[in-house]
């Protein structure tokens, strides 16, 4: 789970960097405007520092819906965009019949969607009113259905095969993907903090880091974004870390465990702990509709659903995975090389 946090995180900063170096060059900022993803990795790094040391998302609420509004604002903005490029580019659109291996590397992206599940126990324990966390997640879920489809649905239709992974690179230079890169940008910036905060929270439990603000959260906090940095200068192409991230790790921890777990949870025999205290988990409540589930038997059709759930998750990681070293190793489609290895080309430091 954590690995995937710290992954899922890395990813981001590799976005913001990548997002704030799109601003600097729509806002023609000429001193700074040439700088390479590379570069903006570090300065990220530095910038999202001091905010990683304040203790959890309850001490930043304001992320959640600062983040929240910029990516419906961003999306929107982005959905005006290509709407207005189809005139231009969806005549000239070339698609192609997917194969086994960009088929799954796509299915990787879309198991790295529900990531961020797995620190759903997080922000239910800092909710005021917890009962209304499935109500919560239901209306997220329905939000980033309706955000995401049409985007990928209408990113493919007027662009084709030649759609990059970060879509906004295919947006004509305007002030208008200025305006939706700023928006992304708050998202990204925001939404690392809450990504990163639960591997901050479980390690420093671990470490026996008080829980106060001290000098070891800061220490530890700071050496946790350096190691960050130079994961993502390392891997400097996310669509590549989003992939294998999205096979492995997300597959098992979101689609595989939750199931199994919920089938075991309920297989109680009325004696243990867990029917005794069916009311309340790791100090998270659970709403009345949960209860009949936990204490008596589970519905044919709910097994039938997580069934599924747990197959597509073993399938669909096993091939995504496949498809994400099978890629790496091809020598046409291999990763791009660290910032480090090559640090004389401009393209990485700079932007050429």
């Amino acid at each position: 789970m954590n690995i995937t946090r710290f992954g899922t995180s890395t990813v981001f900063l590799l976005i913001v960097s990548s997002l704030l170096q799109g601003v600097f060059t729509g806002l023609n900022a000429a001193k700074v405007m040439n700088l390479g993803v590379c570069s903006w990795v570090p300065i990220v790094g530095i910038t999202l520092t001091p905010f990683m040391w304040l203790g959890s998302p309850a001490d930043f609420w304001p992320a959640a819906y600062t983040a929240m509004i910029s990516t419906v604002l961003g999306s929107v903005l982005l959905l005006i965009s290509i709407g207005i490029d189809s005139k231009n580019r969806a005549k000239d659109a070339v698609y192609a019949m997917p194969t086994f291996i960009n088929f799954f590397k796509a299915f990787g992206n879309i198991l790295f969607a529900f990531g961020g599940a797995s620190a759903f126990p997080n922000f239910q324990n800092d909710m005021k009113n917890k009962e209304e966390f499935p109500r919560a997640v239901t209306f997220g879920f329905i939000g980033l259905l309706v955000l995401y489809i049409p985007v990928s649905g209408g990113g493919y239709g007027v662009y084709g095969t030649s759609v990059h992974p970060n879509i906004i690179a295919d947006l004509p230079a305007n002030g208008l993907t200025t305006t939706i890169q700023i928006m992304f940008l708050i998202h990204c910036y925001f939404a690392f903090l809450i990504i990163i905060n639960p591997v901050l929270l479980e390690i420093e439990e671990l470490l026996n880091i008080p829980k106060h603000f001290n000098w070891k959260r800061c220490a530890f906090r700071t050496i946790l974004m350096a190691a960050m940095v130079f994961t993502g200068m390392s891997v400097p192409t996310f669509g590549d870390i989003i992939d294998l991230i999205g096979g492995t790790t997300v597959a098992f921890m979101a689609f595989v465990m939750p199931p199994i777990f919920y089938f075991k949870l309920c297989s109680d025999d009325g004696n243990g702990a867990w029917t005794k205290k069916y009311a309340y988990i790791s100090n998270i409540y659970l709403t009345p509709w949960l209860i009949p589930y936990i204490i008596g038997e589970i519905p044919r059709y709910m097994k039938i659903i997580l069934i599924q759930i747990a197959i597509l998750g073993v399938i669909g990681g096993i091939a995504s995975t496949y498809s994400s070293i099978a890629s790496f190793v091809d020598p046409n489609t291999s990763l791009e090389p660290a910032c480090y290895v090559r640090h004389t080309n401009n393209t990485y430091f700079y932007k050429s």
